[in-house]
This record gives C-alpha cells, structure tokens and sequence, in this order.
C-alpha cells in the first residue's frame, strides 16, 4: 500500500452507499481543570479522520465552561461524577459500542483515574489509544497492562520523553533508532504497539516488527497541542474495520506530518494553529485522491 490508496481507501470517495455505520465510532475520553482543551482539540481531529460517530466526555467539573467550544458533531458521554474531576464510572457495555477509545489526553494523575485505566485495559475490546496523561499513569504502575483484554488493540503515542519514563531508561537522545532495542523488549512483555514521536517516528508493532517514517523534522509541530492533534486523528482512523491496523497507524502518521510539512512551507509560520492544519489536512486528502 502507499499513500494515496491508504486515502482512497480510507475516505470512500466513489461510494455513494456509505452509511455511518461503516465508518465505526470513536469515544474521546479525557480533560480537567488543568488541561480543559487536550481532549476537545483530539476530538476535532478524530472528526476529521472521516469516522461516523464521533463522541467525547469530559469531568463535570469543567463541562459547562467547555461545552461552546465542543464540536456540535461530538455527543457527550457521561462517564465521571457530578462536581468531580475524574472518570470513575466502569460500565464495559458502555466502552464496548465504540470501535476506538482515546484515553488520556489532559486528565488528572490519580489513583482514581489509573483505576479507570486499568478497567479499559481489562474490559475493553476493540481499539484503545492512551497518550498524554495517560501515559504518565502507566508508566506508574506498568503491572496494569498484564490484565490487558486479549481482545483488545493498544497504542501507546509517546513522545521520547514519556518513553524515557515508560521504559524507565537513562537514554538521552531524540533519535528514535536509540531507543528501538528497549522498546522491542517492551512491546513484547506487554502486548502492546507504540508509536515513537519525535522528528520522525518509528511504529513498533507487538510482535517487535518496526516501520519508520518517511518524513524527517517538521519543526511547526514543536508544540505540545500538537501530539493531542494526532492522538485524536489516529483514534478515528483505526475504527475503519476494512484496513490493516498496523497500515492505518503508519499512514494515518505519514497524512498528519506531510500535511503539517504543506502547512509550514507555505505559512512559513513558526506558531502551530489547529484550524490551518485542519484546513492543510483536507486539501492533502483532495490533492492526493487518485
């Protein structure tokens, strides 16, 4: 596969039948006072991947003042306590009638909200992205995802600063390739895949095999709204039954970088702004449809 058919594929350009249905749904889980923004950011992304449903929930806390800036396509979830900040409601029907579930982005590290973790991990069944905050709970307590659902699909996105706690190692280095080796060993203990980000990137699959991207330093991309942007894009594309898991992380990555890429050549900005790279995105798509 290249490029151009992973979007062709992906975006059913000829195919007047396509109903919701087809394209699966995505749950986008994350947010506090702290980090109002991480999640519903993820969510405009997820939207963007060209999913059919579409939700997002956020702690009680910070709903009100959120709920202007939330895409009026996203459907709220209720998946915390009234006036709390965290997400403790376990109910597996609930998780189980998403295709993919993005976790972290913007929550609190907490023993309440590594306990949800640790249900999803257990009791869900299909897709599951943890990135951001969510990566910080899980490098605390690593034993968590030996009860991982033999069902379920994981992705850890780190960038190498999260990986460093992961992998509780003393490297330091942004060239992805030094920290291949321990990540292999990593991916097999746990069963899980990562997607190492840094100035480029390296997917390394749970049975230790590796691909690396093709794109090399995108500076406009040095922001940390940035890896919220990708986690969401990433998290509606893998609800696409009809595409390799592995291909669709890859080149759902290459899509996101090359189109930042457009966007930094053309702005010659050095400031990332989410609505122009939403914008660079869907003309990457239009311009490279066969």
């Amino acid at each position: 596969m290249d490029l151009k058919t992973f979007i062709d594929k992906i975006y059913y350009f000829d195919d007047n039948k396509v109903i919701k249905s087809d394209k699966g749904r995505c749950l986008i889980i994350g947010g506090s006072y702290k980090y109002i923004g991480a999640p519903i950011l993820a969510s405009d992304f997820a939207l963007l991947s060209g999913v059919g449903y579409t939700s997002i929930s956020l702690p009680s806390d910070i709903y009100l003042s959120s709920i202007a800036l939330i895409n009026k396509q996203c459907i709220r979830e209720i998946l915390s306590n009234n006036n709390h900040d965290d997400f403790n409601i376990i109910d597996v029907d609930i998780f189980n009638k998403y295709d993919s579930i993005l976790f972290g982005n913007g929550v609190l590290v907490n023993d309440t909200n590594k306990n949800f973790l640790h249900s999803l991990i257990k009791d869900y069944m299909h897709n599951l992205i943890i990135d951001a905050s969510g990566l910080e709970i899980l490098s605390k307590d690593l034993k968590i995802l030996l009860d991982k659902n033999l069902k379920n699909k994981i992705l850890l996105t780190p960038h190498i600063k999260e990986l460093t706690r992961l992998l509780n190692c003393q490297i330091i280095s942004k060239d992805p390739k030094d920290y291949l080796k321990l990540t292999i060993q990593f991916v097999k203990t746990y069963h899980v895949n990562v997607l190492i980000k840094s100035y480029y990137s390296i997917l390394v699959s749970q049975d230790g095999k590796y691909y690396i991207s093709t794109y090399n330093g995108i500076s406009i991309l040095g922001h940390a709204s940035s890896g919220d942007m990708l986690s969401g894009f990433l998290s509606g594309l893998i609800t696409n039954k009809n595409l390799d898991y592995l291909d669709t992380i890859f080149y759902g990555d290459e899509l996101f970088h090359f189109a930042a890429l457009n966007l930094q050549i053309d702005t010659n900005k050095g400031i990332l702004d989410s609505k122009e790279l939403i914008k660079y995105i869907k003309l990457f798509i239009k311009n490279n449809h066969n």
